[in-house]
């Protein structure tokens, strides 16, 4: 059984405090393969936001592109665009709770990516990233995608093992107000 690594809410930004307003929330679980699992979330969702229906499952293509893959899930099962689903239909079925990218043809998913990529979405996804997760060295991509996105990585960690007697601790909780001081 594979555990979560990074996890991401959907929705829409609240556009005076900065939070949001999830509709969606997907994980990433990793073990031997990774997964993305997109659950629907309570929350009220507007024609431009739709909430996902039933829980969906894909593996990504390759472990180049599990955090664009992630990204390409949202875009089709949540943005709906009729000319990005019509373009993604023959390759992915978007009705199955399961799919494996792995056995789609590359080419077109590359090419359904690169169209997916340049579309504006009214979102805003917040994405936390824990520190073995296959993502962190995935991150530099989503500045290519359009939602207004928040990245959160670990600052500080104090993790127990069945190895070590002791925990493990790294990190550092100094933080740097506005004016570059640390508190």
């Amino acid at each position: 059984m594979g555990t979560i690594t990074a996890i991401a809410l959907y929705g829409k930004g609240h556009p005076n405090h900065g939070g949001i307003m999830p509709v969606a929330e997907l994980s990433l679980s990793e073990n031997s393969r990774p997964t993305w699992i997109l659950t629907p979330r309570d929350g009220q969702a507007d024609g431009s936001l739709h909430p996902v229906c039933s829980t969906r499952v894909w593996i990504p293509s390759e472990p180049q592109h599990i955090l664009e893959d992630g990204l390409l899930m949202l875009q089709l099962c949540l943005r709906c665009e009729s000319d990005l689903v019509q373009q993604a239909q023959g390759l992915i079925d978007l009705q199955a709770t399961h799919q494996d990218l792995s056995a789609v043809d590359s080419y077109r998913l590359f090419a359904l990516r690169d169209q997916a990529r340049r579309r504006f979405w009214p979102a805003k996804l917040v994405l936390s990233v824990l520190s073995n997760s296959s993502l962190l060295n995935q991150l530099a991509v989503v500045e290519a995608w359009s939602p207004q996105f928040e990245i959160l990585t670990p600052k500080w960690w104090r993790r127990h093992t069945q190895w070590e007697v002791a925990p493990s601790v790294g990190g550092s909780l100094t933080t740097r107000t506005p004016g570059g001081r640390s508190s």
